[in-house]
């Protein structure tokens, strides 16, 4: 094999190694979403649609915890926590909340995702 040839396996570690450590010393940016919501008449219905659109420009590059709670986001919605009062056109912030840790291991074993108004 040569130099610029790859075997699977190291595609596959090369993938699972840690991000730059400059980007971890820079700190996390979080995640960001723009929110938009829409009312409409369908079919006899009257329907609510939310919509939330990742901000790529003013999020994470995907730092460990970011890329933990954007799975969460595609996995389970039961883990997060919407809003009650939630602007059309308002920028939102996703954070982690109730972290809850086993109390032998130490490990976090519980938590929740919530959206929060982002601070300008």
């Amino acid at each position: 094999m040569n130099a610029q040839t790859h075997s699977r396996s190291d595609l596959l570690k090369e993938r699972q190694k840690p991000h730059d450590e400059a980007k971890e010393k820079a700190g996390c940016k979080g995640l960001f979403f723009r929110y938009r919501g829409n009312n409409y008449f369908h079919e006899g219905k009257l329907e609510f649609k939310k919509t939330f659109t990742k901000l790529k420009r003013k999020s994470c590059p995907g730092c460990n915890l970011c890329q933990s709670m954007e799975d969460d986001l595609g996995e389970d919605l039961e883990l997060v926590i919407f809003p009650d009062n939630l602007t059309n056109e308002g920028i939102y912030e996703l954070k982690v909340v109730n972290m809850t840790t086993d109390c032998e291991t130490g490990y976090v074993d519980n938590w929740d995702i919530e959206f929060f108004p982002a601070e300008d």
